[in-house]
């Protein structure tokens, strides 16, 4: 699974709610690495009342070294 995680600098991972898709991801996630859980209200809410809070979080990544992952961990009616 990490090495269908390392290129393209963008995977989406699509399925129906409930089915496991978080699980596989939870191992093989390098660090520096970012997760948003759009689920959690809270979480959602925060990135709603400050949206550019987000791209102030990816940007804040270390630049070097390991590539730096960032999970969008979404609602699905969102």
């Amino acid at each position: 699974m990490a090495s269908l995680i390392e290129k393209p600098l963008v995977n989406i991972l699509f399925g129906a709610r409930q089915t496991g898709k978080t699980f596989p991801l939870k191992r093989p996630i390098p660090s520096p690495s970012l997760w948003y859980n759009l689920a959690d209200s809270g979480e959602r809410n925060r990135l709603v009342r400050d949206p550019a809070a987000f791209s102030r979080e990816c940007r804040a990544l270390p630049p070097a070294g390991n590539p730096s992952t960032v999970v969008v961990n979404g609602a699905g009616g969102i």
